[in-house]
């Protein structure tokens, strides 16, 4: 059987990545505060700039309205800035506005949301929604071009001309081909348009969804994270970034120690606390973590997340 699931596709400088949408309440903005909420990095956002409410129709079925199905997610705006298909949307606590498939939700100058039905069997829970879209700096393939222009390289100055007296500005010859000045430009603008574009974005670089595999490891470092790319796949560092403030906030508590040790192991870990010592607890793994996770490392861990008084051990799988 299958089950529709919904997906909210978001926008930012040419890159998509799609957020599942759960059955419940998400906050977005510059700093929500669950883990389950969906982060923006724009610094002119709200922490909470607004909320995608799940409300399903009564009964829990569809509704059909002018040949729709009703959604079942609202929306709610808690500070300036929200369109809907260019509509703006009014700040206040207890509006919501129904969601379509076919709304352009924009936030800010930079984000632009939009829902989308994803398909999830019940067997293996396998999604049809676009996957995101990573990263690639500001690197560019070097292709031999016997004539022609090369790929993405304009004939004519598309931002550097616009700086020039007025007098210089015209970018159009008597024959209609783009002048001397406005070719030579756009020569420059090969170059400048990639860094100014990296300069613009470079958020996206610093968020865990994004960024280049490579500097994974790097935005781990601010975290003193032990990350190993050998041992831990490209997801499981981007979810073990994306959850990192999140555990930082549970530092030292039973619910943090054992999320961080599923998301670095793929493992369900089990942590007794309820010893007759107070001060001592131990970590129960079921089975021998498959991604090459020694005992060793995951002790590293544990001494960097438990409370500074405790003590622990570690029950590991023969």
């Amino acid at each position: 059987m299958i089950e529709k699931r919904y997906a909210l596709l978001v926008k930012r400088a040419g890159r998509t990545t799609s957020f599942p949408l759960p059955e419940s309440t998400i906050r977005f903005g510059y700093a929500p505060p669950y883990p389950q909420d969906l982060t923006l990095y724009d610094g002119a956002l709200a922490d909470i700039h607004g909320e995608i409410v799940y409300e399903p129709p009564e009964g829990a079925k569809k509704v059909k309205e002018s040949n729709k199905a009703l959604m079942p997610f609202h929306i709610k705006v808690h500070a300036e800035g929200v369109t809907i298909n260019h509509a703006s949307v009014p700040v206040h606590s207890d509006l919501k506005i129904q969601i379509e498939l076919s709304h352009e939700i924009r936030v800010g100058k930079k984000y632009l949301l939009t829902i989308v039905e994803t398909e999830q069997t019940n067997e293996n829970g396998t999604a049809s929604a676009k996957q995101p879209q990573r990263l690639e700096g500001a690197r560019r393939q070097r292709h031999h071009h016997t004539d022609g222009v090369p790929p993405h390289l304009k004939r004519s100055s598309q931002h550097l001309l616009q700086l020039l007296p007025e007098i210089y500005q015209p970018s159009y010859e008597g024959n209609g081909s783009p002048s001397f000045l406005s070719r030579f430009l756009a020569l420059l603008e090969s170059e400048f348009i990639p860094l100014w574009w990296t300069i613009d974005n470079f958020d996206l670089f610093l968020d865990p969804a994004t960024a280049p595999p490579e500097m994974l490891p790097w935005l781990a470092s601010w975290y003193d994270l032990p990350f190993n790319p050998r041992q831990l796949s490209e997801e499981q560092q981007r979810a073990l970034l994306a959850n990192t403030p999140w555990l930082m906030r549970h530092k030292g508590t039973k619910e943090g120690l054992s999320k961080l040790m599923a998301l670095y192991t793929g493992k369900k870990v089990e942590i007794d606390d309820l010893s007759t010592d107070d001060a001592t607890f131990t970590v129960l793994f079921e089975e021998i973590p498959t991604n090459g996770v020694t005992k060793q490392e995951i002790e590293v861990l544990i001494d960097q997340y438990k409370p500074a008084h405790t003590t622990y051990t570690v029950e590991w799988p023969e």
